[in-house]
């Protein structure tokens, strides 16, 4: 049976990845903090608001 050697490929491939981890655009992940505070004051201010909006509204023809 005959060996058959790989092609040389006409485009490099790609880099090995580095020890600490890989591809530096790979390890560079975003941080969730701001996404999350946000969302948190978006809550508060919406049961905040619709609250104080309950307690200070009266019942008409209730």
């Amino acid at each position: 049976m005959a060996k058959i050697k790989p092609k040389q490929l006409a485009v490099p491939a790609k880099p090995e990845p580095r020890r600490n981890g890989g591809d530096p655009e790979v390890l560079r992940a975003w941080s969730a903090r701001k996404p999350l505070m946000l969302g948190l004051v978006a809550v508060l201010l919406l049961v905040g608001g619709l609250g104080t909006w309950a307690v200070t509204t009266t019942l008409a023809g209730a």
